[in-house]
């Protein structure tokens, strides 16, 4: 009896490394598009993207492996009655085979629980046939029971309806305590049922403005496209430190034209992939520590930790396929990463592969990270 061995392809060996680093939950960020999957083209997280040309709204961070956690709601299908859910004054609230029915001028009825401000959450839920709707009935977020502040719709409608409607959003927490709020207005009455909402962990990064979002785009391979106009992407808020103070960033890039840009920034102050023609001395990037080092396929950009704009201008030729690196960054007093949202003047013009924010590197897996990007781009490093 003859026995084969079966060894990793070097790509199966580069996730292998990369999931590995997020294994205990690390701090970080992966955007990978080689399929559609964790890509959509509205913000919420209701319309996937199913073609290339279409508009990305909402990148998911695939570093987590994308598990959503436990559930939060009590009795979301309503199988123990009306337990969990609090009705305002104006509310008439009953549960009847497992349907909520909900009616008021305006009624609402509440359910809250610890969420942490920054964190995403994935909310379902189903509005029934409703047949005696009078205006807006819906299931909605919100950091208050009547659905005032910061509020989300994940399922709405606002005429009777014949059949079931469901509906789900990925929503970053605003508050310590989040609401989810089934609502009927005009003294119609609305049937709920199947509401649920789960921790989706990650730094997944998302563009609410339609016009603003980056398109999809393919040749050999898929990527983002970046009109160097107002396109630019940004994760929610989250707490200084969450990031941290030695931090290694993989890009993989292709310039459009010779325009200027800022790749990652959090504000004015702090920033890194910085290039620009005429930025003479300035460096390429800016309160990110003193020891943050740039490569540009395996090659040092000249310049050290003090690389100029100018310096990384020069080394990355418009037209021409990239993977820079920036090693040892200190991004603890970071509490939001954009992409191409720096502002007016610096939204970058170009395509993007994938982005790989991870805790800093040995030599060693920094190559192999390299030429895995490399890989999916065309370069051979």
């Amino acid at each position: 009896m003859s026995i084969v061995l079966f060894s990793k392809t070097p790509t199966q060996r580069a996730i292998a490394l990369i999931r590995g680093q997020f294994s205990a939950g690390q701090p970080g960020l992966w955007y990978e598009f080689g399929t559609f999957d964790g890509l959509y083209q509205d913000s919420a997280g209701t319309t996937p993207v199913t073609a290339v040309t279409q508009p990305v709204g909402l990148m998911l961070d695939k570093r987590l492996g994308l598990v959503l956690g436990p559930e939060l709601v009590t009795n979301g299908d309503f199988s123990n009655g009306t337990t969990g859910w609090t009705p305002d004054a104006g509310a008439t609230f009953s549960v009847s085979a497992g349907v909520a029915s909900v009616k008021g001028i305006p009624g609402y009825v509440a359910q809250s629980f610890a969420t942490v401000i920054g964190k995403s959450y994935r909310i379902s839920g189903v509005l029934k046939a409703s047949p005696s709707l009078a205006a807006f009935a819906g299931i909605r977020k919100s950091d208050t029971a009547t659905a005032t502040t910061n509020t989300v719709t994940i399922v709405s409608a606002s005429n009777p309806t014949a059949t079931d409607t469901e509906g789900s959003a990925l929503v970053v927490a605003t508050a310590t305590t989040t609401f989810i709020v089934m609502q009927s207005n005009n003294n119609g009455t609305a049937l709920f049922d199947g509401i649920t909402c789960k921790l989706f962990d990650g730094n997944h990064i998302l563009q609410a403005t339609a016009g603003a979002r980056p398109l999809l785009q393919e040749s050999t391979f898929k990527y983002l496209t970046f009109d160097g106009t107002n396109d630019g992407m940004a994760t929610g808020v989250f707490a200084a430190g969450t990031l941290t103070a030695d931090m290694d960033c993989f890009i993989a890039i292709k310039r459009n034209s010779s325009a200027k840009s800022v790749l990652l920034s959090f504000d004015a102050s702090h920033h890194f992939g910085t290039f620009d023609s005429a930025g003479g001395a300035a460096t390429a990037s800016n309160g990110v520590g003193a020891s943050g080092t740039y490569l540009l396929d395996g090659v040092a950009v000249p310049g050290g930790t003090g690389t100029t704009q100018a310096q990384l201008n020069t080394a990355l030729i418009v037209s021409a396929w990239h993977v820079l690196e920036v090693h040892n960054l200190d991004l603890s007093a970071f509490t939001q990463l954009k992409l191409s949202l720096y502002g007016a003047g610096y939204f970058v013009n170009g395509n993007i592969k994938d982005v790989i924010l991870l805790p800093a590197q040995s030599d060693a897996n920094r190559s192999v990270i390299r030429k895995y990007l490399g890989s999916k781009v065309g370069l051979a490093l």
